[in-house]
């Protein structure tokens, strides 16, 4: 099972017959496919967690959750720049994210929306 809680704070929760995670939603940066076949890495500000599971599993668990590249779901609120000369996302742990070329657009339109909100201020170059 995976969800996430937008009580306290917000959550994300993963839960299998051999895991179980739950995190804080802020501290969740990204995930990306994992060297193993279906498995996925949560890359968190603190860790890295390789579960398994599905990237399109995971951009339905929230909202700010956007999958940017064929291997990368990132959240959101955690991006602090998108450099699109470069077609990069810088995360707030210091991470480079690719973006695929035809994601641009709509991980663009993604941050204005974020930044319109009450969400932070995401830099794009």
């Amino acid at each position: 099972m995976i969800g996430s809680s937008q009580k306290n704070g917000g959550w994300f929760f993963f839960e299998n017959k051999s895991i179980s995670l739950q995190l804080p939603l802020l501290d969740v940066n990204y995930f990306q496919t994992a060297d193993e076949p279906h498995k996925i890495d949560v890359v968190t500000n603190f860790s890295k967690r390789t579960v398994t599971a599905k990237l399109s599993e995971i951009v339905v668990a929230n909202p700010s959750f956007i999958r940017v590249h064929r291997s990368f779901v990132v959240n959101v609120p955690n991006i602090e720049v998108m450099d699109r000369s470069l077609q990069m996302l810088m995360m707030n742990n210091g991470d480079q994210i690719p973006v695929a070329r035809r994601m641009m657009a709509e991980v663009g339109a993604r941050i204005r929306s974020f930044n319109a909100g009450e969400g932070g201020v995401i830099g794009v170059q």
